[in-house]
């Protein structure tokens, strides 16, 4: 979201499926004047929720992964938890960026309680895998946030809300690494 990514800021969205990325692109696209943006596609098609199916496309694609986060001071990762993709690779990422000397901070928001138990687990492990790759992990719940609004709120207007909290913690975390970030508005 323009206004809440510092100038020098690179973004880059990482999944297995292409027309995931497709989207991105077109979304960030119409940020004006808005920061860097690349695409890493690990996989012509999605996880299908399958964590090791996600893992193992990391690691086919370690190397592209690395080039990301060298020569990076800060790496943010922000993903949802619970399926493959989120799952499977963001732990990897985090290890990447650590191994390549760069502060480390995953934002994770966990899935909804209706989401069942099995993406509850998946999440879980995630987390714990996380905490031993990164250097801060924040885990925001969807099912706690969402619990602050309205029945008859959009989900729209509560994921927006979120996306702004996660933007919030990242802008509050450069402030602390450095004095000098200047910030697009």
């Amino acid at each position: 979201q323009s206004g809440l990514v510092p100038k020098s800021a690179e973004l880059i969205a990482v999944d297995l499926d292409r027309e995931n990325l497709r989207h991105v692109e077109v979304a960030c696209g119409a940020m004006p004047a808005g920061p860097p943006f690349k695409t890493l596609s690990l996989g012509p098609l999605g996880a299908g929720g399958q964590v090791n199916y996600a893992r193992a496309a990391a690691r086919r694609n370690r190397e592209a992964l690395r080039a990301l986060v060298t020569d990076a001071d800060v790496v943010f990762l922000v993903a949802g938890l619970g399926g493959g993709t989120g799952s499977g690779v963001t732990p990897i990422m985090a290890r990447l960026a650590r191994n390549a000397g760069a502060l480390t901070a995953a934002i994770c928001i966990t899935p909804f309680e209706f989401e069942g138990p099995e993406r509850h687990r998946t999440s879980d492990t995630a987390l714990r895998h996380l905490n031993r790759e990164a250097d801060v992990v924040v885990a925001l719940s969807n099912s706690e946030w969402a619990k602050g609004y309205s029945h008859d709120t959009p989900m729209i207007d509560v994921f927006t809300s979120l996306d702004r909290r996660i933007a919030g913690c990242i802008r509050d975390w450069m402030g602390l690494c450095s004095t000098h970030v200047e910030w697009e508005i």
